[in-house]
């Protein structure tokens, strides 16, 4: 439901409208923000379940919900390098403190029920849907950001470098 969502969304911003021009890079930067969207309403669904287990847990899945969904926004209204930077940090992070939580398990609220679902294949959490969706959609993210910072960086160096930046920046 969510990735029809997102694709409706997509459809719609990059209709066509009557007198008016699609402004340049605006389906990778929807992408893009769809993988953060995705990420970042699963880290809010999940936040009441692991406020249960721990307050620090609960804040961690919020704030992280809350950063993704802000740089979702970010990366369409005002595209920016330090936008794209801050979703390739914040998603390396993640995927960076689950892989932990996972393979070693994290000093945090209750150990969960290993039978009650999901993956197992180490010490901590098990691997359930909702974090493969998360997980993919954040390893997306940051590749997909780090390419477009990439590209755009050149661009926006060469702009900082020209004796007439104004005029440059206006072309």
């Amino acid at each position: 439901m969510l990735a029809a969502g997102a694709a409706l969304v997509a459809a719609a911003s990059l209709a066509p409208v009557p007198g008016r021009a699609t402004p340049p890079g605006l389906g990778a930067r929807l992408g893009l923000a769809s993988t953060a969207f995705a990420a970042g309403w699963v880290h809010l669904l999940l936040a009441p379940e692991h406020w249960g287990e721990s307050a620090i847990l609960g804040v961690g899945f919020l704030g992280a919900g809350l950063l993704q969904l802000a740089l979702a926004i970010a990366i369409v209204a005002r595209p920016t390098l330090p936008a794209h930077f801050a979703l390739v940090v914040l998603n390396v992070a993640l995927v960076v403190i689950w892989l932990y939580a996972v393979f070693v398990g994290l000093p945090l609220g209750e150990v969960h029920d290993h039978t009650a679902g999901g993956w197992v294949v180490g010490a901590g959490e098990p691997i359930t849907p909702a974090a493969a969706v998360a997980k993919a959609a954040e390893i997306a993210g940051a590749l997909w950001a780090g390419a477009m910072a990439c590209r755009a960086a050149p661009a926006d160096a060469a702009v900082r470098r020209s004796p007439d930046r104004l005029g440059a920046a206006a072309r």
